[in-house]
């Protein structure tokens, strides 16, 4: 046998048995935690987590399309990062973008909106806040995630005004424990956030969850977010019965005008 057809055969050998060669690991991931994404303080510290990299670098980017900050490598220790922004930056949504560091290599692995917030008193501003209906619900499989509202949320008022999370309450018949995390965005794509999505893990105490969603509104300027809810995998033990999730209220700086609670949409849960 040549010796390219005993390299083959080697090769073949080790994809049989589940072995990759090196070059051929899958690249590594990382995040920004969505709890460092809002901070009343002008130099906030964001935090995340990060695999396949020993050391990461994040850069902060203002509005205008302005480099604001950009950090040294940063140690991950277990996996874990964190990085103070040492440049104060003013109150604003700001775009952080997390990078992988292999020698001078750099690979982006996350990027995410930052919203620095006004403080109360100061220009709060004025939101006002509505459901957009368009969601029809229906059957809620086992392990699916489910859209329960669309929110308008506009700045009304002459100055700046942000928030920082949506308070759920859940009024159906279905068990609180059954909701096991939450997935948000706005229709610019420029604020989203995974939150739980565990087995086990519990939104709901006593029937209200709240869910962070941090952005800054500049005055007259308005974001349809979207809030959808991810459903157990061991749902199936309830099918049959409602899950209907409104939305109580919203947690922000400003003053907040709208009909809470605003109603969600009814999904039934399927086998």
């Amino acid at each position: 046998m040549t010796h390219s057809r005993i390299l083959a055969a080697t090769l073949s050998l080790i994809i049989m048995l589940g072995f990759a060669p090196t070059n051929a690991l899958a690249a590594g991931t990382g995040a920004i935690d969505a709890s460092s994404l809002s901070a009343a303080s002008a130099k906030p510290t964001l935090t995340g987590e990060a695999h396949g990299y020993d050391k990461v670098r994040i850069t902060v980017v203002s509005a205008k399309g302005k480099t604001v900050f950009k950090s040294r490598n940063i140690r991950e220790k277990d996996d874990v990062w964190k990085s103070r922004v040492s440049k104060s930056l003013a109150a604003g949504n700001y775009e952080v973008t997390l990078y992988g560091m292999k020698g001078s290599k750099k690979t982006q692995l996350a990027r995410e909106t930052l919203s620095i917030l006004g403080k109360a008193g100061k220009g709060v501003g004025t939101l006002s806040v509505s459901s957009i209906p368009l969601l029809t619900g229906g059957m809620a499989a086992p392990g699916s995630a489910v859209p329960v509202a669309y929110i308008k949320v506009v700045n009304t008022g002459t100055s700046q005004a942000s928030v920082t999370n949506f308070v759920l309450s859940e009024n159906g018949s279905a068990p609180d424990d059954l909701v096991i995390g939450f997935i948000t965005s706005d229709d610019k794509g420029g604020s989203r956030a995974v939150i739980g999505g565990t087995e086990g893990t519990k939104e709901f105490r006593d029937g209200t969850a709240s869910v962070p969603l941090a952005y800054t509104f500049a005055p007259g300027e308005f974001r349809i977010f979207t809030i959808k809810a991810q459903v157990s995998s061991k749902s199936a033990v309830s099918a049959g019965s409602q899950l209907m999730i409104n939305v109580a209220g919203i947690d922000s700086t400003a003053k907040v005008s709208g009909a809470f609670p605003i109603r969600g949409t009814t999904w039934t849960l399927s086998r």
